[in-house]
């Protein structure tokens, strides 16, 4: 019956994907002795009758050496991967073949000097597997990939990986993922989008734009994460692995100089000390002026340069095989203008009234100087006791990041409002147990076992953020029928305070605490060679309430003690379940089917100005998921391609108006769906003509509405004033159901060749990443749009072998494409980030390996 049952899947799944299989390649592979001997024979697939643990080491062995593992590996996989195959050589698995079938060329005999072809060994189910052996959607890529591609940030994700929207807005990170995500730039909303560093969550937005540091390689996880990566991974995950020491002393520097007076510098060394003991250091600095040009009538004389610097150190002790201990710090600073400066257009009647004139594209016409002070501290380390039985980490972190932020919000020349948060703050602890189990252990080896607890402790917030109207010492920029109108706000205050006659300032006290705790399990049963079952669950248990919440209104007049509002909480347990069914009906091809849940956090909307802070709802995404992975053509070609339903009920989404009662508040849509089909493919199209050549494929499609949102919150498109709950003007919300949710493309993909071949003296590599974006709403209104855009990247390097030194010409935006960071609407206009124009520059590079 199992034989039965096995063929008829495979028949299906072959009928599915794969109509042009021929049989021979999907009959075993016999290897020649001879071959062997000679240590030239063709690789193949990890052996699917081996035990669990013994095919992930198998497939781990031709890992890369962006790959390599840490000291507290779970699986059998070699020590250290990277010696398996330089990054350099790494070539894909070949499909076995049959004895009758001709012996074609197999990839592996052919060298391939392309860095973007290497396998990749992940951590997306806390334990080291092979990429293409994880029935989870993932975009991976090597440290060497992303330098080769010229990627050296986060947000510069998005050009090579669909489906994925990276945006900055005053400081913070906005990330979708499958068009799951979340647009709040506030510390005391959350993310849709889980971000770990070194298996850390990092929980704040603010500050994950930084410029990487060594990297040894980034994971994107699409799809809820919530058994494993639990809180706040309803749109999925992503993991950066930073680069470790090994047993070999090794050091890189870069210096980079280009456009708009760019001048970066990283450098790593990392090496063994005595006795067991490793450690790397890795860092970087960086300044560049801003692309933005202040207008004819702006009120500045110039905008202030961006500069960032960061560190990162790790410290790794193994006195013996089963015990290790690692220390970290990642620090980081930045200051500068950044993404907090913005081009004003489309004034509203207010706007316009008080004389707001749209700017030209990628100008700021701003009186107020734009300033952004950042300072990330992450402490963090691993203990890890890896015993024959099963293996035992210990993980803990402490991160403190606090920002010094003034922002022009009406962005335009005239003084009316500005935004200063002298101390917003984050502060988060967090502890974790995980028990894994290995080959040979205590647990049966037709199963795999993950278990763990966690908690979680974090303070975040606003000690004070000021809301200054008209410029302070300068008389208030108000027409008389402004005046009138705040005349009738403050006859609402205390009887006896006079109506100001130079600038107002609100001041703004509020803070937010959060205790979560959570146990999670996720087994994976083998009851035959070609089939699995998955099971998972997390239970966690979250308070989270309000520690201070209270405004100062100060005039001429001297300070007045506004509303403090009364402290509130909220607790709430969450179930995050899983099932995940995987077949294997041949070698080189897995077939998957998910159904899996995922909660992010309510919270409360802070800060609150003249109401109180209002609850919003947690967001919860019920998702189903069926996918295909494999190898095709010899191994020439890796593939995985995932067809997607997400349910989302309460949808936390943001609008920001200083007539909601805050300047930013977060709104639940009821009900909304979003379907899709996503691709990504490595082709190593010419692997005898031209091996150094790869083309790298990715493609997404997002069905992304509101189903039910009876309570949206927007601007009255003739009236420009604010709509929804706790509106100033009490305009009645509206239906915003049938509009497509925001920052979701429709269509996205990108096209990245790749050449790689010898030339005198070294190697010289030459790449291009086009991408293409349909375009999206930036707001529920559905009335911001960024229009469909493409961007070009082309990079070419040439390394001089005999002193490993590489010499890269890159540019950015070829094209000089103009496309929005961001958009978001004010009470008085729209406030615009245009991305930067073409840039160009060149990196000099200096590799030393013992």
């Amino acid at each position: 019956m199992n034989n039965l049952l096995r063929g008829l899947i495979g028949v299906a799944a072959l009928s599915m994907s794969l109509p042009a299989l021929s049989q021979a390649q999907a009959d075993a592979a016999v290897v020649d002795d001879a071959a062997l001997a000679d240590g030239d024979a063709m690789s193949t697939l990890p052996d699917t009758n081996l035990a669990p643990d013994e095919a992930a080491a198998d497939a781990a062995a031709p890992a890369a050496v962006d790959a390599t593992t840490d000291t507290s590996a779970t699986t059998d996989a070699p020590a250290d991967a990277g010696e398996a195959a330089s990054a350099e050589t790494a070539p894909l698995p070949t499909i076995p073949v049959g004895d009758d079938a001709p012996p074609p060329v197999a990839v592996d005999d052919v060298a391939n000097p392309s860095r973007v072809m290497a396998e990749i060994v992940v951590t997306a189910q806390k334990r080291e597997e092979n990429l293409q052996d994880v029935p989870i959607s993932i975009s991976a890529f090597s440290g060497d990939e992303l330098e080769a591609r010229g990627v050296t940030s986060p947000t510069a994700l998005a050009t090579i990986t669909p489906g994925l929207t990276y945006n900055n807005l005053v400081g913070y990170s906005l990330v979708y993922i499958r068009g799951v995500g979340s647009d709040a730039f506030e510390p005391t909303a959350d993310q849709s989008v889980a971000t770990y560093i070194d298996g850390v969550y990092l929980p704040f937005a603010h500050g994950l734009a930084q410029e990487f540091v060594k990297l040894e390689r980034i994971e994107v996880l699409k799809g809820p994460q919530g058994t494993l990566f639990g809180r706040n991974a309803t749109g999925g995950a992503i993991n950066i692995v930073t680069k470790k020491p090994s047993d070999s002393y090794e050091a890189n520097i870069d210096l980079t100089g280009g456009s708009y007076n760019d001048r970066e510098g990283k450098f790593f060394v990392a090496g063994p000390l005595f006795g067991g003991l490793r450690a790397s250091v890795s860092g970087l600095y960086k300044r560049a002026d801003s692309y933005y040009k202040l207008a004819d009538d702006a009120k500045l004389d110039e905008l202030d340069q961006d500069k960032s610097r960061g560190l990162d150190v790790h410290l790794e002790w193994q006195p013996v095989d089963e015990f290790s201990i690692t220390a970290s710090t990642l620090l980081t600073r930045s200051q500068g203008p950044g993404s907090i400066v913005n081009t004003v257009e489309n004034p509203k009647p207010l706007g316009a009234l008080l004389g707001i004139r749209t700017a030209a594209p990628g100008e700021a016409s701003i009186d107020y100087n734009p300033s952004l002070k950042a300072d990330s501290d992450l402490y963090y380390g691993q203990i890890a006791w890896m015993p024959e039985w099963f293996d035992v980490k210990l993980l803990g972190s402490h991160q403190e990041v606090h920002t010094d932020l003034t922002y022009d919000f009406d962005s335009s020349k005239q003084p009316l409002v500005y935004f200063h948060a002298s101390n917003q703050f984050s502060k988060v602890t967090s502890g974790e147990l995980q028990l894994l189990s290995k080959h040979g252990g205590i647990f049966p080896d037709w199963m795999e076992l993950t278990a763990g607890l966690y908690y979680f402790k974090s303070d975040a917030g606003y000690d004070p953020v000021i809301f200054g109207v008209g410029s302070g010492s300068n008389p208030l920029f108000l027409p008389p029928g402004l005046l009138s109108a705040l005349n009738g706000i403050l006859a609402l205050l205390p009887p006896g305070l006079p109506l100001p006659t130079s600038g107002v300032q609100l001041t703004l006290f509020s803070t937010l605490e959060t205790e979560a705790k959570a146990a999670y399990l996720q087994t994976t049963f083998y009851p035959t060679d070609w089939f699995d079952i998955t099971l998972g669950a997390r239970v966690q248990h979250e308070r989270r309430g309000t520690t201070q919440a209270d405004s100062t209104l100060t005039t001429s007049a001297g300070p007045l003690t506004l509303l403090p509002f009364g402290l509130e909480s909220t607790t709430r347990d969450d179930f995050s379940p899983k099932l995940t069914l995987d077949f294997k009906p041949w070698d080189g091809q897995l077939f998957y089917i998910t159904g899996s849940r995922a909660s992010k956090s309510g919270t409360y909307n802070m800060p609150a100005i003249y109401t109180k802070p209002r609850y919003v709802k947690p967001e919860t995404v019920t998702a189903y998921e069926i996918g295909n992975k494999g190898t095709l053509l010899n191994g020439s070609l890796r593939y995985s391609i995932a067809g997607f339903i997400n349910d989302i009920k309460n949808l936390q989404t943001q609008i920001v108006s200083l007539q909601s009662g805050g300047a930013q508040n977060l709104v639940n849509a009821d009900k909304a769906r979003i379907k899709g089909v996503d691709f990504d493919a490595t082709w190593q199209m010419f692997p005898e003509m031209l091996p150094g050549f790869v083309l790298k494929l990715a493609g997404s499609y997002l069905d992304a509405k509101y189903l039910s949102f009876p309570d949206g919150s927007g601007f009255n498109p003739v009236t420009g004033l604010f709509f929804g709950p706790g509106s100033l003007t009490l305009g009645p919300a509206q239906d915003f159901a049938g509009n497509d949710a925001v920052r979701t493309p429709k269509y996205s993909f990108t096209i990245g060749p790749n050449y790689a071949t010898e030339v005198p003296g070294g190697m010289l590599e030459i790449g291009l990443d086009y991408s293409y974006n349909d375009g999206y709403y930036f707001d529920t209104q559905n009335t911001s749009r960024q229009p469909s855009y493409h961007l070009l990247n082309g990079r070419i390097s040439y390394l001089f072998a005999p002193l490993d030194v590489r010499l890269s010409v890159f540019g950015q935006n070829l094209t000089d494409e103009v496309y929005y960071i961001n958009r978001f609407e004010t009470d008085f206009a729209t406030n615009s980030l245009y991305a930067s124009p073409r840039t160009v520059g060149v990196t000099l590079s200096w590799n030393f390996h013992s």
